[in-house]
């Protein structure tokens, strides 16, 4: 006969119980994995109706904010150095992201910039502050994009965080009738600020130095002002192809 322990048999308990938690646990993740994924096609499939042709994307105007560094680490081809056969390795000092920093707010469509502004330092982006946001953003629609304004013939794509999802916002909002894409967040791939705006401009900011607030900010500023109008019209262009994408592959997160 099998003698077994009360330690044993406690042991083999402890060991089955953790084993059914993790099982339950891969269940739980892989069912809200796949809710997420029929969220994601369905949004993309109602963002394909506003559209068909080749002037998809052109009646979307669009924005995030990011954080914009006083250093931010280069990436390996950044900085690797040239060295000859027989030469020792270079000593390479490592830096972590530097706590100065600013951040910025930009929103633009396929044509050009719309409207950016820095956070007052110490400023906290809630519903508040956003709403003011966004009445600076309208203003600067109806000087430069007159027709849309007046026809409210076009859409605001930004993300569902908890700020642009408030009562008082969307209030704000449907008083302007502005029509707004239900998006929600953490959708990088899908968020035309996220997969061309920020790499366009942070990329050569990587491996620099800056002392100071004011010194972020205009850096940043210059960057931004070198995009050329037919990058921002080829950074809405690849929505289209990406929302394709992400209905073909079921409602996968893609990077390309």
């Amino acid at each position: 006969m099998l003698h077994v322990t009360r330690d044993q048999a406690s042991t083999v308990f402890v060991q089955w119980s953790v084993s059914t938690e993790l099982v339950l646990q891969v269940k739980i993740f892989c069912l809200v994995i796949g809710v997420m994924e029929e969220q994601r096609v369905v949004y993309c499939k109602d963002l394909l109706l506003m559209g068909q042709d080749e002037r998809f994307g052109e009646n979307i105007i669009t924005g995030d904010e990011t954080w914009c560094l006083a250093y931010d680490p280069a990436t390996k081809p950044q900085s690797a150095e040239w060295v000859g056969q027989n030469s020792p390795k270079p000593k390479k000092q490592r830096f972590q992201k530097s706590r100065v920093k600013t951040m910025l707010i930009f929103f633009f469509d396929a044509e050009s910039a719309l409207h950016r502004e820095f956070v007052p330092e110490g400023q906290k982006v809630n519903a508040e502050f956003y709403v003011g946001v966004l009445d600076r953003l309208l203003k600067r629609i109806r000087q430069v994009r007159t027709a849309n304004f007046q026809s409210s013939e076009w859409y605001l794509l930004h993300d569902n965080v908890p700020s642009h999802n408030d009562a008082t916002l969307k209030k704000f909002l449907a008083n302007r009738n502005v029509a707004v894409l239900h998006h929600p967040p953490y959708w990088p791939d899908l968020a035309p600020a996220v997969y061309f705006l920020f790499p366009k401009f942070k990329f050569p900011l990587k491996g620099r130095h800056f002392q100071t607030v004011e010194e972020i900010q205009c850096a940043v500023t210059r960057e931004l002002n070198n995009i050329s109008k037919t990058a921002f019209l080829e950074g809405m262009k690849k929505l289209k192809k990406r929302t394709n994408k992400c209905i073909d592959q079921g409602g996968m997160y893609s990077e390309e």
